[in-house]
């Protein structure tokens, strides 16, 4: 975290609509706040009455540990918000640690690997629905009691990061996304492009994806690959292919590499739906389940709902 200068008193939120973040002399565009007061959060290089201040780089957290404060009331607290909501807007990604209780995931566990074997057992007769690489298989979790839990389908930390990036959000996603042993990396894509062509500068958040993975997730069983601040590039929108070109990876790697996401049970990752990104090799002997749902600003189209058995 950057603190404020000493005697710079800011107002306790000032907004901005872009400022270059540089990475290794290069600069690209964000969107973001700038958040004081209590949490005493300063962005390097931004102007406030008269005055400038400029740091060498600019500090976002992007991996926050739930406090047990937090977990017994069940709410995020402000200055864990305003770092998640920091964290999305300027690098696409955020890990909310100890999000989910381990005993809602073993359940999860237990009876969505049962399910991959039977999707599995039916290969001879039919495809699996695989993402984008064989053995990348799509795996819905159990739509019925006991099995539905408020923690997965409306996490409260996760909801309040969502709320306020969106203000109002809904979500249209409830699956599941198993990686086999020995299975290779996907192609380097987005899930969804800016929503306008030929933007100079990205538009703000309009659809975040969160990630629960059910187990321990590490680079052996296939941690998710993220490019930090990919949201931002404006080169692919909404009618484009998502996949990322050759040519982009490269120059993108010289700019900012990517970092993989290795969470323990418990964790959640959210993550802006343009961010650039690609599952990985599973080099263990056992599946790695992930659960998916996506929270999308209100005015977004609603056509997809989540179907849950009365």
């Amino acid at each position: 975290m950057v603190r404020s200068s000493e005697g710079l008193a800011p107002p306790a939120i000032i907004q901005f609509s872009a400022w270059p973040r540089i990475r290794k002399g290069k600069g690209y565009p964000v969107f973001g706040h700038l958040f004081d007061g209590d949490a005493g959060i300063f962005l390097h290089g931004v102007k406030i009455g008269g005055q400038e201040n400029w740091g060498d780089e600019r500090m976002v957290k992007t991996d926050i540990t739930i406090s047990d404060a937090e977990c017994q009331a069940q709410q995020l607290s402000m200055e864990h918000i305003v770092e998640a909501q920091q964290a999305l807007r300027t690098e696409g990604y955020v890990i909310l640690r100890q999000a989910v209780q381990a005993k809602v995931l073993d359940a999860l566990e237990g009876r969505m690997l049962e399910d991959l074997d039977r999707l599995l057992a039916l290969a001879s007769r039919q495809t699996p629905p695989y993402n984008w690489v064989k053995g990348h298989v799509t795996v819905q979790p159990p739509p019925m009691h006991p099995y539905l839990f408020t923690e997965i389908l409306a996490n409260p930390f996760a909801c309040a990061v969502s709320t306020a990036v969106h203000r109002k959000f809904f979500n249209s996603t409830y699956m599941g996304l198993a990686i086999m042993p020995g299975t290779p990396a996907q192609p380097l894509h987005a899930d969804h492009g800016q929503l306008w062509p030929d933007l100079k500068e990205a538009h703000p958040p309009v659809s975040l994806i969160v990630n629960t993975p059910i187990t321990d997730v590490n680079e052996e069983n296939g941690a998710i690959e993220l490019w930090p601040g990919t949201h931002l590039d404006t080169s692919i929108w909404k009618g484009d292919a998502i996949e990322v070109s050759a040519a982009a990876t490269t120059a993108r790697r010289e700019i900012c590499p990517p970092i993989r996401a290795c969470t323990s049970q418990g964790d959640l990752l959210m993550r802006d739906m343009r961010l650039w990104h690609r599952g990985m090799p599973n080099d263990s002997d056992a599946p790695r389940i992930m659960l998916v749902n996506s929270h999308h600003i209100f005015w977004r189209d609603r056509s997809e709902k989540i179907k849950i058995p009365s």
